[in-house]
């Protein structure tokens, strides 16, 4: 997926999540899983892709990060409920 995203992952306990933006979501996955990312998502293991929106832009997908990140958890919890009930790894739907 070549297109700007913003993203949600988080680690198999659903315990902690990390929000970012890409223009390529695919690699950047990809990327988190295999351990290459430098930083917070590899120190804490963020490997699972649960929610993800795209965007016309990076500089709005940029934003909507921006916004995520200033919500409460519970916010979070709620977009990821609302697209994923069931807490899938959606990298399979992006590759």
């Amino acid at each position: 997926m070549n297109k700007a995203c913003t993203y949600i992952i988080t680690n198999k306990a659903h315990t902690e999540f990390f929000v970012g933006s890409t223009n390529d979501l695919a690699r950047k996955i990809f990327r988190y899983k295999k351990g290459l990312e430098q930083g917070i998502p590899n120190t804490h293991k963020f490997t699972k892709l649960v929610w993800y929106q795209s965007a016309q832009t990076l500089d709005q997908a940029i934003a909507e990060e921006q916004r995520i990140k200033s919500e409460p958890k519970n916010a979070k919890l709620n977009l990821i409920r609302q697209i994923n009930p069931q807490w899938r790894d959606l990298y399979q739907d992006i590759i």
